[in-house]
């Protein structure tokens, strides 16, 4: 079965109906593509009253659902992209956004411990690999202590 993408005239088009007429299904149809090339070709067509709306209605789903974070960041950064000149000039723009910036610092506190603590991962898993294991009488070169 085939799918169609649909084009960013059509998706501009349902994202102003949707927006307009508060109707979460069209809404919810329209983040459903992910088509980079088409997603990027609408955010830019959108017009600049609308911007602000649909990133609210977006950051209001990605608290809801963060797992649906990829697509869901991926048109946060197509509006942010393309439209930037404008949202600097939108006042209180940063408080109506303070729960996205909130939720990205988690999430990235997050990613550095577990980077972090694959990097640990790794270096043992070369270690032992490479026949430098620690032996049960060995004591270690080095200690780390974290915070």
């Amino acid at each position: 079965e085939m799918t169609v993408t649909p084009t960013s005239d059509s998706l501009v088009t349902l994202i102003e109906q949707a927006l307009q007429t508060g109707d979460d299904a069209l809404l919810e149809q329209c983040f459903a593509c992910d088509d980079e090339d088409v997603v990027n070709q609408t955010s830019r067509r959108l017009p600049s009253g609308r911007i602000v709306l649909l990133m609210r209605r977006l950051v209001s789903k990605f608290e809801k659902r963060p797992s649906r974070g990829l697509l869901l960041t991926r048109w946060l950064a197509a509006l942010l992209r393309h439209h930037t000149a404008y949202l600097v000039t939108v006042p209180d723009l940063t408080a109506q956004l303070a729960g996205l910036s909130q939720m990205l610092e988690q999430r990235l506190s997050s990613y550095s411990r577990l980077t972090a603590l694959g990097g640990r991962l790794d270096l043992l898993l070369s270690r032992m690999h490479s026949g430098e294991g620690m032996r049960a009488d060995a004591r270690p070169l080095v200690v780390m202590k974290e915070d």
